[in-house]
């Protein structure tokens, strides 16, 4: 039986991500808090951030690998990307997509069904836990985890969008110090709507 999430297995790798995520919530708040912050804790904060993310590619590259590796029933392949789908919604006509990509699909200004060609008569997305139930128990018949993508929004509300945005920030607070004023005061603004973004940027755990 195969064994692939050997990040999660690993209690090394899973400590080092904790401890990171700690670290990073505690440089944030000396920047949004302190005005006098260091050019340092920016340093330190982009360092753990680009260590975080090594470790999430490296796990989802890994998860990847093996997914593709073995040949999943169709009914559990995503029509627009054929493959294995991780967070299966309804669209209006009943059909079936995995998130990210139907939401891709309607972003780009489509208002029909990939498959069917009809017209959407709303664009809501319903979750489909009968077939996310029958994937995840595919999945542990096969011994493999299925981990959240990136992409998709975690369990604190967390898009991709907002990672970048916070990303974004720390670029600009280690420009200029107009840059650096205007990007204390965006992350100060950010980090009182969305508390949770310093520790669930790139969770690897």
């Amino acid at each position: 039986m195969a064994k692939t999430d050997v990040f999660e297995a690993d209690p090394t790798v899973v400590a080092k991500a904790a401890e990171l995520r700690k670290e990073l919530k505690r440089l944030v708040r000396t920047i949004v808090d302190d005005e006098d912050y260091s050019t340092d804790a920016i340093d330190q904060a982009r360092e753990i951030l680009s260590v975080l993310k090594d470790l999430k590619v490296r796990k989802r590259s890994l998860s990847l690998r093996v997914h593709q590796s073995l040949p999943c029933p169709d009914e559990f392949r995503c029509p627009l990307s054929k493959e294995l789908m991780r967070d299966p919604v309804v669209v209006a006509t009943g059909q079936t997509y995995d998130r990210p990509f139907i939401q891709k699909w309607l972003k780009g200004g489509h208002r029909t069904c990939p498959q069917t060609q009809q017209v959407l008569s709303h664009t809501m997305l319903t979750p489909n836990h009968l077939i996310r139930e029958m994937i995840s128990q595919w999945c542990k018949s096969k011994g493999i985890e299925l981990s959240d993508p990136i992409q998709y929004t975690n369990e604190d509300g967390i898009t991709e969008s907002d990672r970048d945005y916070f990303l974004s920030l720390l670029e600009k607070m280690s420009l200029t110090p107009s840059d650096q004023k205007e990007g204390a005061k965006e992350l100060r603004m950010l980090t009182k709507r969305m508390p949770s973004v310093p520790g669930t940027i790139w969770r690897v755990s």
